[in-house]
Parts: structure tokens; sequence; C-alpha cells
């Protein structure tokens, strides 16, 4: 099991080590031990560029991942450090734990979890939640 950080953006700092370490024990937590997951932060226009390309929505978004349909990939997350730390400006936390927020949200897609109902939608917060203080230490 592997976990591919890339850094495709300027504007803020990235711990890459730190987020390795992360997305590993979420797999391990999920019994993912085969597999490679890939994790990339980008610009805010790259964001609204690949929204609009993947999911028809011509504006960036925090996060997005998708499956990877080759092995030995698990899937790519993908979150925009721009809009995370507006989120995090208006919500009242930290910036790293809007990112930890992010990557474990775009973690359960890869899953299968979703947010198209309100059942589904307390599910995954509930999950998050509890991932975030596991992982992290931190809640919501």
């Amino acid at each position: 099991m592997q976990v591919s950080v890339r850094n495709l953006q300027k504007k803020y700092k990235i711990e890459r080590e730190k987020i390795e370490k992360m997305m590993l024990k979420l797999m391990k937590k999920f019994g993912i031990v085969k597999g490679e997951l890939s994790v990339a932060f980008v610009s805010f226009s790259k964001m609204k560029e690949l929204n609009r390309n993947l999911r028809g929505v011509d504006a960036p978004t925090d996060v997005l991942s998708y499956l990877l349909e080759e092995e030995p990939f698990l899937g790519e997350v993908i979150v925009c450090p721009e809009v995370a730390n507006s989120q995090a400006k208006e919500i009242g936390h930290s910036f790293e734990k809007e990112l930890a927020l992010l990557l474990i949200h775009g973690f359960l897609h890869l899953l299968g979890y979703d947010h198209k109902s309100q059942g589904d939608l307390q599910k995954m917060e509930m999950l998050q939640k509890n991932l975030l203080e596991e992982l992290v230490g931190e809640t919501v």
C-alpha cells in the first residue's frame, strides 16, 4: 500500500509526510492492504477546470475524487487548498483541520460513500467526524 502526494500549487504549504501518514492510516483502517492512492493539491483555476471537465460544473470545488481503473491504483483525491482555506475561515477552524476533513471526505467517496440523500449525508458526516478525531486527534 502506497500513498503519493503531489503539490501542484504554490500558494499554500503542504506537509506531504503528515498527509501520507494520515492516508496510510485511513487505508489500513478500511482494510486496504494493496494498492496506491494518489493525492494532489491544485490551484483554484485548475480545480475549476477539473470540476468543469469531470462534473460539468463551471466553478471550483474543495475536493474531487475518482476511482482509477488501472491496477494497482485505488484512486485519486484532489484538493484545492485555496477553497479549503476560505472554508476554514468561514467555519472558524484551522486550515490543517479543513484539509484533513477534505482528504477524509474524498477518500470515503472512493470507498463508495455518498451524500445524495439526507440520511447518507448524516452517515458520512458522522464517519468523517469520528475518523478525524481518531486519525488527527481533532473534533469537528
